[in-house]
């Protein structure tokens, strides 16, 4: 038998010890065996990565964050390498799409916690492994990539979902209230910041990494206008702000007469807590810090249950809101793609382009003229 001592998983931290034993061989075939087998490890394990899927994906997700994808992105991508459990002991020259089939269907119907997971998610999932394994291609690991041979999951768009009339009246009156408490206790100044979040994510259409990026130096009340450079994620160590934003792309957006006052009072408020205050200062804390992105989700959500809204309403669906009602105002496609920060138009037109008004108007306006003529006659 032969054991080789290979050094650590960098990612386990456990010895890396594999073992073989050859018998019915005489020594010399033994011998010749093993040292075949033992040259076949050659770059295996090169800086402790084994050929094992789960080793090497979260190599692949290094590699991803190197080349300066976001945290979110690399962060969804780890949840992904936790569905490859079932398969994850397996080489990834061992991975062919039968097995890949069966763990779509295994996700689809059970899920990684026994929750299934819905036909969007597990589309998006393997868009991920199609990635992963043509970079395994490419740097020599395998020759084919299995995954462009396995069964397609087909996921339908969901249509963004808009606050309706009465739920934008009753998010509009409890964020006018709570942004008008002056209090400076510790709980007072958290929710007054996090709805303040939401008054600023529905007036303006930003995402919510967006509006937590804002500093002082961002708003420009002469102008009346608001430079949205970057964006706030949540890592390891708390909150970061990383100086660009989704699209990749800076751009300044207007806000309203209406708004400038709530600004100032905002930020008048907020000198009464802060110290120092400098142009670099968020405009959304509690300490001078970032605020964290999925701490203020969660207070829409705390918003909407106490509001009794619909729960499929979270944190984007006030810049759904905000990118609906202005279509619905007759504002054109390309101005709320600038506003809304999109890369191309045909984004915004795939997302929005169900509630643009105009065409179907007119061919009702048409109907009901062809009734009139019939009913005349």
């Amino acid at each position: 038998y032969i054991r080789l001592y290979l050094g650590r998983n960098r990612y386990t931290g456990k010895l890396i010890q594999p073992y073989r034993e050859f018998p019915g061989m005489t020594d010399e075939e033994a011998y010749a065996a093993a040292y075949a087998w033992a040259r076949s490890f050659g770059t295996t394990y090169a800086g402790g990565v084994s050929d094992r899927l789960s080793d090497r994906l979260q190599l692949y997700l290094e590699y991803l964050e190197a080349d300066g994808r976001s945290h979110n992105t690399v962060s969804t991508y780890g949840t992904f390498v936790g569905y490859c459990a079932p398969i994850a002991n397996l080489n990834v020259g061992d991975v062919t799409p039968m097995i890949l089939n069966d763990l779509y269907v295994e996700l689809l119907k059970h899920g990684a916690h026994g929750t299934p997971l819905s036909h969007a998610t597990v589309h998006s999932f393997r868009m991920f492994l199609q990635g992963a394994f043509r970079h395994f291609v490419t740097i020599g690991l395998i020759e084919h990539n299995p995954v462009g041979d396995s069964m397609r999951i087909h996921a339908t768009r969901s249509e963004p979902q808009a606050l309706d009339e009465a739920s934008l009246r009753l998010v509009n009156a409890y964020i006018t209230e709570i942004i008008s408490n002056t209090s400076d206790n510790n709980a007072s100044i958290a929710r007054r910041n996090a709805v303040f979040a939401i008054y600023l994510a529905l007036y303006t259409g930003a995402r919510v990494g967006e509006i937590c990026a804002l500093r002082r130096c961002d708003i420009r009340f002469i102008s009346r206008t608001m430079s949205i450079n970057g964006t706030v994620v949540d890592t390891k160590q708390g909150p970061k702000r990383q100086d660009r934003t989704k699209g990749k792309k800076s751009r300044n957006i207007a806000i309203l007469e209406r708004n400038v006052k709530p600004l100032r009072d905002h930020i008048g408020w907020q000198a009464g807590y802060l110290e120092p205050v400098s142009s670099k200062t968020p405009i959304i804390t509690t300490d001078g810090t970032y605020t964290s992105p999925n701490a203020i989700s969660k207070a829409f959500v705390r918003m909407r249950d106490e509001l009794g809204l619909d729960p499929c309403y979270h944190m984007h669906t006030l810049r759904h809101t905000h990118a609906t009602w202005l279509l619905q105002s007759g504002y054109d496609m390309r101005t709320i793609q600038e506003r809304l920060g999109h890369a191309r138009v045909d984004t915004t037109l795939a997302l929005y382009g169900h509630v643009m008004p105009g065409r179907d108007g007119q061919a009702a306006e048409g109907f009901g003229h062809v009734i009139d003529e019939i009913s005349a006659i």
